[in-house]
């Protein structure tokens, strides 16, 4: 079963950081200089700003036949690192509950 669950993990894992250019830009080069006009005429930058809501769940309930995962606190801190540093900011939540999971999505749109 951990074997199984790695094989999808990992994957997945690239996936995700393969989304995101390993160099580092400066805050004030998203966007592109893209603009868009707002109903009032103003311009408004595109990408002002750039949120990541960063999930991670180690703690299984024994009654699933699960296994905790103990490498899933530092793959979300590597994660979480590596959007830092390309200007995101970033909302990370450890085995968070049904109730918690909910209110972070909820607030993070």
């Amino acid at each position: 079963m951990m074997y199984r669950m790695k094989r999808i993990l990992l994957p997945s894992l690239g996936l995700l950081l393969c989304a995101f250019p390993l160099q580092s830009h400066a805050q004030t080069d998203r966007g592109q200089g893209v603009k868009i006009t707002g109903a009032d005429g103003t311009q408004i930058d595109l990408y002002d700003e750039s949120h990541a809501l960063v999930i991670g769940v180690s703690d299984y309930p024994a009654a699933n036949g699960w296994r905790k995962l103990p490498g899933v606190k530092t793959d979300i801190e590597q994660v979480s690192e590596a959007l830092r540093k390309q200007g995101f900011n970033v909302i990370t939540k450890l085995n968070p509950t049904q109730e918690e999971l909910d209110k972070a999505l909820r607030d993070f749109t």
